[in-house]
This record gives C-alpha cells, sequence and structure tokens, in this order.
C-alpha cells in the first residue's frame, strides 16, 4: 500500500508554521525512497513523521541551535559519536544536521559510507558535514538514520517509546512526539 504524504498534511499536522524548504525535501525523498525504507505502510509513516516533526521543530529546523549549551560543550570529546577525546571543535563540527539531528563524526562516516555503498555520488560529509543540508541529502538522513536503527520494527509494535530512546537516546520531548503521533494517526484515517 502506498502511502502519500503532502505539504498540506504537514501543515495541518504542524503545531507551529513549517520552513517550506526543509519540509519539501522531506517529502521528495519520502516519495521517492519510500519502497526502499518499507514506508509503505501507514503506521511507519505516522511514527516516523511524528519523531521527525519532534526533532525538527515541525521542519522549522535542519541543524541544532549551537549554545554551546552543557551538553553541546561535552559532544567535542564524545569517542561514542566518533569524536575524537581532544578539545578540538569536532562537537561543534558534527553538531546535529537534518531533521533527525544526525550528529557526530561517526554517524557522518556511516551516512557517507552507506551512500557510497549505493553508489550515489555524494560528498564526503565527514570533510564538509555542512553539505548533509542539501539535497538530496537534507531528506535522505532521516530515512537513512531510522532504517540504520530497525525503526519499523518498533513502529510494527506500536512502540513510540524504544523509537523515541532510539532517535533521542532519551525520552525528551515525549508528550510532543506523542502529539504529533496523534495528530498523524487522526490525519491518515481522516
Amino acid at each position: 500500500m502506498n502511502v502519500f504524504v503532502t505539504a498540506q498534511h504537514i501543515r495541518a499536522v504542524a503545531l507551529k508554521p513549517v520552513n517550506e524548504a526543509n519540509m519539501n525535501s522531506v517529502l521528495v525523498s519520502l516519495d521517492r525512497y519510500r519502497d526502499d525504507f518499507g514506508m509503505d505502510r501507514v503506521h511507519r509513516v505516522v511514527q516516523y513523521l511524528a519523531q521527525l516533526m519532534h526533532e525538527s521543530g515541525d521542519f522549522r529546523f535542519d541543524r541544532e541551535i549551537w549554545g554551546p549549551t552543557p551538553a553541546q560543550a561535552r559532544y567535542d570529546t564524545r569517542a561514542d559519536l566518533g569524536n575524537t577525546p581532544a578539545l578540538d571543535g569536532d562537537g561543534k563540527k558534527y553538531m546535529g544536521r537534518t531533521g533527525m539531528q544526525l550528529t557526530g563524526k561517526a554517524n557522518y562516516q556511516a551516512f557517507y559510507d552507506w551512500c557510497v555503498e549505493r553508489g550515489f555520488n555524494s560528498p564526503d560529509f565527514v570533510a564538509n558535514p555542512d553539505l548533509v543540508n542539501t539535497d538530496p541529502w537534507e531528506g535522505l538522513v532521516p530515512l537513512w538514520y531510522w532504517d540504520s536503527r530497525n525503526l519499523n520494527r518498533y513502529a510494527d509494535q506500536g512502540d513510540i517509546e524504544t523509537i523515541t530512546k532510539k532517535v533521542n537516546g532519551g525520552m525528551n520531548g515525549f508528550d510532543d512526539r506523542v502529539d504529533h503521533f496523534h495528530a498523524w494517526r487522526w490525519s491518515c484515517s481522516a
């Protein structure tokens, strides 16, 4: 079953005004790669968009707002993210980008490697991480992230808590994610 999501659907579900360019990047990739990522079932798309809309503030943001906050300052030495243990700027260089907030050198490398394996003519995102915020990568990163964490499995189980933990690393913004989930579920059944 094909699930088609339009800009009108997103605007109706959004709790705040959307950034049209960010939204369109996601829509184009979702339309083009839906079958490749198993986004052919309503419940998967609903879970995916609920998480993505929370992470991006209803598509208003395609990169982390850099303070740096104390948590962001700790990114610089987070070896678990693939950053070096030295205070050398890796935290800011590999800050969260795209609607799904791709964060850390290891994730940029993994996305680049995935693109190369599939024959995409992609730039080197490790050398120039800002390029993930260009098309088609802006819309493809969230799909890759979702797939690389096997989140359709949890969407099939209706497990929004595990999905949230795997996307966010915790339960930040859980109520907003649930609100988006219910709005999407209602929108898709209307």
